[in-house]
C-alpha cells in the first residue's frame, strides 16, 4: 500500500526513496523539508506528508543530495544490509531478491 511520510521531529532535509518488496525504486522524492521551526502544529495530522504515492513496501531515507550525486531513479534496484544495535543482521531489497531467485534455480 502506499506509505507517505512526514517529518516530525527531523531537522534537516532528505531524500526518500520507495521500494517494493525486490527493492526496486517506485518513487522518489528529493529534497524532502523539515518541519518549518516557526509553523505551530496542532496535532501529528497537521504536518505535511510528502511521496506514498504508489504502492510501496519499504521506505528508505538518504541525506540530501543523494540522488542527484548517484542517479538513483525510479527502476533501479537497491539492497541493505544492516546490523541493528542487538547485533541482529538484516538484508533486504534487491540482494535479497537476487538470493531468492539464484536459490529457487537450483
Amino acid at each position: 500500500r502506499p506509505h507517505p511520510i512526514w517529518m516530525k521531529n527531523c531537522f534537516i532535509s532528505l531524500d526518500v526513496a520507495w521500494t517494493d518488496k525486490d527493492g526496486k525504486v517506485v518513487e522518489l522524492v528529493p529534497d524532502v523539508p523539515p518541519p518549518s521551526p516557526v509553523q505551530v502544529y496542532a496535532s501529528d495530522a497537521d504536518y505535511p506528508n510528502f511521496g506514498g504515492k504508489v504502492d510501496s513496501r519499504h521506505f528508505i531515507e538518504f541525506p540530501q543530495g543523494t540522488f542527484k550525486r548517484i542517479g538513483l531513479k525510479v527502476g533501479d534496484r537497491i539492497g541493505w544490509d544492516l546490523k541493528l544495535d542487538d547485533g541482529t543482521l538484516v538484508k533486504g531489497g534487491a540482494a535479497e531478491a537476487a538470493k531468492a531467485a539464484k536459490a529457487k534455480k537450483k
